[in-house]
């Protein structure tokens, strides 16, 4: 199986030693302090992560009216489209998890994850 994470992607460093372990990064490295992460829960990262995917499910959808593959047989959206907005979706999402207990300046992140989930004009 392949790991989300590979050496080169992760690499150890002084501040934060990373432990690698049959190719898989382990989720918390040893050193850390709890202070960094203790604000979400892990059932918040995956809750923020479902949000995420079912959201670019639905943004890779042909706006209504057009069709899914366009007239030079390209489709509206391929894979890495997917990829990009469900990777986005995920950082608005925890940045203003964050921004609204205080922590960093992610009131920009907040208020496009805002925007974002607005309903769309017809």
């Amino acid at each position: 199986m392949l790991s989300a994470f590979s050496v080169e992607h992760c690499p150890p460093s002084r501040w934060n030693t990373v432990r690698h372990q049959h190719g898989i990064v382990s989720a918390i490295a040893w050193n850390t302090h709890p202070d960094c992460w203790d604000w979400i829960r892990p059932e918040d990262v995956v809750r923020h992560a479902l949000a995420a995917f079912y959201w670019a499910c639905n943004n890779v959808k042909a706006p209504k009216g057009e069709k899914f593959l366009g007239v030079d047989g390209r489709p509206y959206a391929d894979r890495e489209t997917f990829a990009d907005c469900m990777t986005h979706f995920f950082d608005l999402r925890i940045k203003a998890e964050a921004h609204s207990i205080g922590i960093g300046d992610y009131a920009p992140e907040a208020k496009m994850l805002e925007r974002c989930t607005q309903p769309r004009s017809v």
